[in-house]
């Protein structure tokens, strides 16, 4: 009996865990600002409505920061847009072929562009060339000024209807589920935190679980910095606690630069110096404790048979500021960070993949543009308009193949439902009222499962922007059963399409992609030794292209570009640090800069030994630092120099990444 109990109520359990997991006050403001948009379209009597309701199903997400940010870039994306297919018109208006092929091409430049950006910057990209693609192919029918001005002011005047809508009722009902996130996420990275510290406090560590550790700690961090953005622009924050929380990320992530020097250090000493150093550790790794990290004591003093040598002295002082960087209030100016994360020259930018997604986009609309006046399909425009909104929209992520079966998905579940309600429900009132309770089941469902997962979201959004476009939302209704197909049709013809181009044309594998993030990190790296000491850009570089693998499947390239991160950002941080004493010149030289991008661990060894031997005592610890991770590396942490070091993971990276490249 017991038994049969138990095998019931596991299932329900899972059944009543999934109907926790909807965010359903996001579902209702959903429902409530695509009904106020549908209302106010229909009484303003505006051309397009569909365009109003579509433009809330675009923009509403559970986070009312991510919903504020798409609000600014559809709105400039939309005016760039009409404005670029303004002037196209003004050259090629009367020459479709020339006007497809001019749109083509800046539909491609949008996308490149979009892929330099992060963002809702890349989102205003794609809105520009896909407005122009809405516009520029919709005047198709009557290529006449007069349609030009009526199609650009229907989309301009009802896209700001839909966002007023959306963003009224998300004033009206504001959440706090970004402040929320945003401090689970911090809450979060102080356990990984404190635990990858105590890590490296130990000696005998696995090194494949340190670097996991260290890796899921930066994309925790990474991914609080995004979320601390959606969070400074919702409605319903504590603006003051979020600015406290959000330096502590960002001292956390300069502070994680320096944790492989600190494990390495620490393992030294623990062979060197025997129980003084052991007895320090135990200590501070109990004051860390279970206890919410940072501690809000003084960490433990140091022995003095610790600190009466060079290297003790060293550690303790690492140490001490990498706790200071993880936990205190305020930075010191000569840890200071400034700029964004995710801005600028601090972003890694794949322009491969970039030029590969413009490429793939210009053919995708020439194919459907072939598609169309090869064969005098008079709605045929429609199918070039989904390619270049596909193509704008889902060329930057990372697994187009299986996003393309969501899609796909989605498309075809989306043609029965607007059949059904647009020839069963509509079609049986000519009343407002009871057409928007027929929608309210679809409205509802699709809100509730955009909160689910990142894959629902995907599914239900591209569910509910196919529903609105097949129903199409006319003003009276239209109930033309052939146009319903065409546009049914050009669907799943265009998602077709970006499939078939984007198989010929793949995306590059992960091994390839960090193959080229390694070359540019090191290029990077290399240049940044003969300019002044500025860690800080360098560091956001390199968390950025980690944060791009967070997707990428484990395997082991991914474990050694996660190594090689690690290991040059923790000589990085170990140059800034010294060069702060002696600015005028590079800390490393050439040589020793060489040897390393080479793999060549003996040689910076001995450029270490020799350096470390001249006696110069402000800079002896630095020296004795970068020998310990070089040690650590080579896995000789005796003090030993080795002459054939294998297993370096530079070297292997670059090994492997030249042979798949000729592989491939």
């Amino acid at each position: 009996m017991g038994v049969a109990a138990q095998s019931i109520a596991e299932p329900m359990a899972k059944i009543g865990r999934f109907f926790q997991r909807p965010d359903y006050f996001f579902a209702l403001r959903f429902w409530l600002a695509t009904l106020l948009a549908w209302a106010a379209a229909f009484s303003l009597q505006l051309d397009k409505p569909y365009w109003a309701i579509m433009t809330v199903a675009v923009v509403s997400y559970p986070s009312q920061g991510m919903l504020i940010a798409k609000f600014i870039a559809r709105l400039a994306g939309t005016v760039v847009g009409i404005l670029m297919v303004t002037w196209l018109a003004g050259i090629s208006l009367n020459a479709p072929w020339l006007m497809s092929l001019y749109l083509a091409l800046w539909l491609s430049l949008c996308t490149y562009i979009a892929g330099r950006y992060s963002g809702m910057v890349t989102y205003g990209c794609a809105l520009c060339g896909y407005t122009s693609a809405i516009v520029g192919f919709g005047i198709s029918v009557s290529p006449t000024p007069y349609t030009l001005f009526f199609i650009s002011q229907a989309r301009l005047s009802e896209i700001a209807l839909g966002l007023a809508a959306a963003l009224l009722v998300t004033f009206a009902l504001p959440s706090r589920l970004d402040n929320r996130l945003f401090l689970q996420a911090e809450q979060g990275n102080s356990h990984r935190m404190r635990d990858l510290f105590q890590s490296c406090l130990h000696r005998y560590v696995p090194e494949r679980a340190l670097f996991q550790r260290w890796y899921e700690l930066v994309t925790g961090l990474m991914n609080a910095e995004l979320l601390a953005v959606n969070d400074s622009l919702s409605a319903a924050t504590d603006n003051t606690l979020r600015r406290r929380q959000s330096r502590l990320t960002r001292r956390q992530l300069s502070s994680a630069s320096s944790l492989l020097s600190l494990h390495s250090m620490s393992a030294l000493l623990l062979h060197d110096s025997g129980a003084d150093a052991g007895d320090y550790l135990n200590e501070v790794e109990k004051w860390l404790g279970p206890r919410p990290f940072p501690p809000d004591t003084a960490p433990p003093w140091p022995p003095d048979g610790l600190m009466a040598h060079r290297a003790g002295q060293h550690f303790c002082l690492t140490l001490r500021s990498c706790l200071d960087d993880a936990g205190a209030e305020a930075a010191g100016p000569a840890e200071s960070r400034t700029g964004q994360v995710f801005a600028g020259a601090r972003v890694f930018r794949d322009s491969h993949e970039m030029l590969l997604n413009a490429v793939r986009t210009f053919c995708s609309v020439l194919a459907g543009v072939f598609f169309w006046l090869g064969n005098n399909w008079d709605m045929g425009y429609i199918l070039t308009v989904l390619i270049g909104i596909s193509c704008a929209l889902g060329a930057h992520y990372p697994a187009v193949s299986k996003l393309v079966l969501v899609v796909l998905a989605a498309v075809v579940l989306a043609v029965p439902v607007a059949y059904v309600l647009l020839f069963y429900a509509f079609i049986s009132t000519s009343e407002l009222l009871p057409a928007m309770l027929a929608m309210t089941p679809v409205l509802l469902l699709a809100g509730a499962g955009k909160s689910l997962s990142p894959v629902a979201f995907i599914f239900f959004h591209v569910f509910m922007l196919g529903v609105i476009f097949l129903i199409n939302f006319a003003n009276p209704m239209d109930y033309d059963f052939s146009r319903f197909a065409n546009m049914a049709v050009a669907a799943v013809f265009s998602v077709l399409i970006v499939a078939v181009v984007f198989y010929f044309i793949p995306q590059s594998a992960d091994r390839v992609k960090l193959v080229r993030m390694t070359r540019a990190i090191s290029g990077r790296f290399t240049g940044d030794m003969a300019r002044e000491a500025r860690h800080g850009p360098f560091e956001d570089y390199v968390y950025s292209a980690l944060f791009l693998t967070r997707v990428m499947p484990r395997s082991p390239e991914k474990q050694r570009f996660v190594r090689f991160c690690c290991v040059i950002l923790a000589m990085s941080r170990i140059r800034s640090r010294a060069g702060r004493r002696s600015p005028a010149e590079p800390f490393f030289p050439a040589a020793f800069i060489d040897a390393l991008m080479q793999g060549n661990y003996a040689l910076c060894l001995a450029l270490t030994e020799t350096n470390m031997a001249k006696g110069d005592d402000s800079d002896w610890g630095y020296w004795w630092e970068t020998g310990t991770v070089l040690r650590y590396l080579s896995g000789n942490l005796s003090g030993n120099l080795s002459g054939n070091l294998h297993g370096n993971m530079h070297g292997n990276l670059h090994g492997h990444a030249t042979g798949g490249e000729r592989g491939g």
